[in-house]
C-alpha cells in the first residue's frame, strides 16, 4: 500500500550514498541498515493500514534516531519532519497530508540509499 502521490517527473532519484561510505569496515553495516529497510516499509504499510499512528510514530522515530548515524542525515531530517506532523495531527496522524508527504519522501530515501550501496 503506497497512499502516496506519485513519483514526480523533478524528483531526485538519484542514488543516495552514506557519508560513511568510504568507511570500510562500516559497510556491512550500511548493507544490514540499508536491507532493513524492506521490513521498516512493511511496518509502515501496516501501521497506516491499521490506522495506528502510534506504530507509525515508532518506525518513523527509529529512522529519524538512525539515519544521520549510518550517514543518512537527510533521511532523519524528513523522518523528524514526519514525527512532527504525526504529533500534530494525534490520532488521525496516518491520514494527515503532512504525515503522507512525508512518508513518500521517506520511502524514496530508503529507495535512494539502497541505490546507493552499489557506489561505493
Amino acid at each position: 500500500m503506497n497512499p502516496s502521490p506519485e513519483d514526480s517527473p523533478d524528483q531526485d532519484l538519484s542514488p543516495l550514498v552514506s557519508e560513511r561510505l568510504g568507511m570500510e569496515a562500516f559497510k556491512p553495516l550500511l548493507e544490514s541498515y540499508v536491507g532493513g529497510f524492506i521490513e521498516q516499509a512493511e511496518k509502515i504499510d501496516l501501521a497506516l493500514e491499521q490506522a495506528n499512528p502510534i506504530d507509525l510514530r515508532t518506525v518513523v522515530h527509529q529512522l529519524k534516531g538512525t539515519g544521520g548515524g549510518y550517514g543518512y542525515p537527510e533521511l532523519t531530517r524528513v523522518a523528524a519532519i514526519c514525527e512532527q506532523a504525526l504529533v500534530e495531527a494525534g490520532p488521525d496522524g496516518t491520514r494527515d497530508k503532512t504525515v503522507l508527504a512525508a512518508l513518500h519522501e521517506l520511502r524514496i530515501l530508503m529507495r535512494r540509499a539502497r541505490a546507493g550501496l552499489d557506489q561505493g
